[in-house]
């Protein structure tokens, strides 16, 4: 992950796509959900706003 004034970081993607990452790196609140179907794990990230914070 790289971003303007931060060290970049580097390995697998469930490791670095981390609600604290994407916060301090972005500045973007997310949470982090997880789901198994069908014996399959599904995993993604969700902003916990969305527009301008007021």
């Amino acid at each position: 992950m790289v971003a303007k004034d931060q060290p970049v970081i580097t390995g697998s993607v469930s490791d670095i796509m981390t609600e604290e990452n994407m916060l301090n790196y972005f500045n973007i609140e997310v949470k982090k959900l997880v789901q198994e179907v069908n014996n399959t794990t599904f995993e993604t990230i969700v902003p916990t706003y969305f527009g301008s914070k007021m």
